[in-house]
């Protein structure tokens, strides 16, 4: 027999869909071990648990978390750029007015060893 072709048959026929994801803390059967109090201290303890008592649906919140560590971040390395941007210019400021007072006093001497002359 020519099982090639009932292998394509075979696969051709069967359609690709995503499993269903399972959740235990929405399960109806687990209600009763998630009511208990042991548990829900210790879920309330984690975070997991909103104000109301309701479990939390942690990846999506897990998605905002991430979003505002990000822009957390990116702003502390704005003020850390504006500070070393502001630490720079002092320097800068430092070096110009050096290199103008050493210009004045080569230039005095220049003028000194001319009278000089």
């Amino acid at each position: 027999p020519n099982w090639g072709r009932h292998v394509r048959e075979w696969s051709d026929s069967v359609s690709k869909c995503p499993l269903p994801q399972y959740d235990p803390k929405r399960d109806a059967s687990l209600v009763i071990f998630w009511s208990s109090a042991v548990r829900r201290n210790h879920l309330n303890k984690i975070g997991v648990l909103d104000n109301t008592g309701a479990v939390i649906d942690m990846d999506r919140f897990r998605r905002r978390y991430h979003v505002i560590q990000n822009e957390l971040k990116q702003a502390e390395q704005v003020e850390r750029d504006r500070a070393y941007d502001h630490e720079r210019s002092e320097v800068e400021k430092i070096v110009a007015a050096r290199r103008i007072a050493a210009q004045e006093r080569r230039m005095t001497g220049l003028r000194n060893a001319k009278m000089a002359t």
